[in-house]
């Protein structure tokens, strides 16, 4: 399975009294003093939340904005972490870490860069061995269920350093016992964004997911077969949260509470109703048109009309089901108005003519392999009908090292001859040019640098840097760029 590009009640967690309670608790220790200014912004008073990465420790940084947690309650999947004088600092220790998916609620100043938390909870989904190796899909499995890698995942194994997307997902060995926290994607996807050895108790093994299949005695999340052990049967559909020990890949449940839980964030991260600000990071699903209500992960979202995109050039033409979005906005009766998307390090862009007709899900475009999917939004054009030649404009993700997920497709206008290609970057750009997806990309003296010179082109252009090249396509897919732009 690859990754699409890519509810949980109330709080974000299985218990939503119990994080009520500590949301409470948390206002009320801000209330008696010491909850902190947040870099000493004002605030409006507002009940915020941000959803998201963690791109700083110290206090934690989500989104762009930097919340002190002087006061705040940092939640996992193993506990409450609650000791030193702020607590995401301490949490970061053991529990909490740059790049890991959290949900922080709380208060954002007014300068919108800072703000203060109340809750940090911490989305580990999956405990258990890594059971098979993909590099060239970028995947691997974990109790049954596929996890998609992208170039910025982290992965911390062992003793050893941190290191990121395809080089970390070598340095996994089978049998591995890691916990995984990352982006739920529509359908039971999922997107890690940080992988880390742990040791796991034998009957701790840990999996939440859709019910596909159930019996008497035993039901299906994915490929993995969870036998009921004396607790009652989930029904097809629901989200569960499971735990207990693993033998080949069937899972026989814990007994008692712990066993089995019923859940509602499968499908992503939805904000509670005294939320009225937040910033969303998460996997477009339920996409049909830009007036229209769709999911960001598993919130609700709809599109101001005076909405502005990030990079510069993106709109509301360029959002399609498994894009990797950051939205910002008002929230009311539970809907997210976004005034501000930002597409994030996954997308990537193809316009060129394709270099073979469909064969079966795939085709190339620019040497890079398509595949599609019943996602994939075709824009009524029949795969059956590309050729070698057809004319292409091409949206997706990243999903191997030569290969992406395609979004959307369409037809391009009749006649138009220079190429575009925006995606990550190999490896860092060197003179006289990179590689995107392993497409070479050429510079000469006449190249135009957008916004920037070429000096600092070279000096930012960094590997997994999103860079926009448009030129002319040689036959053997090399692209003589006439104009490169670093995008944000």
């Amino acid at each position: 399975m690859r990754m699409q590009p890519p509810s949980i009640g109330q709080f974000l967690c299985p218990n939503f009294v119990t994080v009520l309670c500590l949301f409470s608790l948390g206002l009320l220790l801000a209330a008696c003093g010491g909850g902190g200014g947040g870099g000493g912004g004002t605030t409006t008073g507002a009940t915020a939340a941000a959803i998201g990465t963690v791109e700083k420790i110290g206090s934690v940084k989500v989104n762009g904005i930097t919340f002190d947690c002087i006061n705040a309650t940092v939640t996992t999947d193993d506990g409450i972490v609650d000791s030193g004088e702020d607590r995401c600092v301490a949490a970061g220790r053991n529990e909490l870490d740059d790049n890991m998916h959290v949900v922080v609620t709380g208060k954002i100043n007014d300068d919108g860069v800072t703000g203060s938390a109340s809750s940090v909870i911490v989305k580990h989904r999956f405990k258990g061995p890594v059971g098979s190796i993909n590099l060239i899909a970028q995947t691997f499995t974990i109790l049954g269920q596929t996890i998609q890698v992208e170039d910025a995942t982290v992965f911390k194994i062992g003793s050893g350093p941190k290191t990121t997307g395809l080089i970390g997902l070598t340095s996994l060995s089978l049998g591995d016992r890691v916990r995984v926290n990352g982006i739920s994607g529509a359908g039971g996807t999922f997107l890690a964004t940080y992988v880390k050895t742990k040791v796991i108790d034998l009957d701790s093994n840990e999996v939440k997911g859709i019910v596909t299949l159930a019996t008497p005695i035993d039901f299906q999340i994915g490929m993995l077969t969870v036998v009921l052990n004396g607790q009652v049967a989930p029904i097809v559909g629901a989200c569960v949260e499971v735990k207990g020990t693993l033998s080949g890949n069937t899972l026989t449940l814990r007994s008692g509470a712990e066993g089995l839980k019923l859940d509602d964030d499968c499908n992503g991260d939805s904000l509670s109703g005294s939320i009225t600000k937040a910033e969303v990071e998460g996997v477009i699903n339920g996409f049909t048109a830009a007036d229209t209500i769709f999911n960001v992960g598993g919130q609700a979202v709809s599109l101001s009309a005076s909405a502005t995109f990030r990079p510069a050039g993106t709109s509301a033409a360029d959002l399609v089901n498994g894009l990797k979005v950051e939205v910002e906005g008002s929230v009311t009766n539970g809907v997210l108005l976004a005034t501000k998307v930002k597409i994030k390090k996954n997308g990537v862009r193809i316009e060129a003519l394709a270099d073979s007709a469909v064969t079966g899900n795939s085709f190339t475009i620019l040497g890079i392999t398509v595949i599609t999917n019943g996602s994939t939004d075709s824009n009524g054009v029949a795969l059956a009908t590309i050729g070698t030649g057809t004319g292409l404009r091409v949206q997706g993700f990243k999903s191997g090292v030569k290969e992406i997920t395609a979004t959307r497709i369409e037809l391009r206008p009749v006649g138009a001859s220079d190429v575009t290609l925006r995606g990550p970057l190999d490896a860092n750009a060197v003179e006289p040019g990179f590689n995107i997806l392993g497409v070479a990309v050429t510079l000469s003296g006449a190249t135009e640098f957008d916004d920037t010179t070429r000096t600092n082109f070279f000096a930012n252009a960094t590997a997994n840097t999103i860079v926009k090249a448009k030129g002319m396509e040689s036959p053997d897919n090399v692209i003589a760029a006439r104009e490169v732009e670093l995008e944000d």
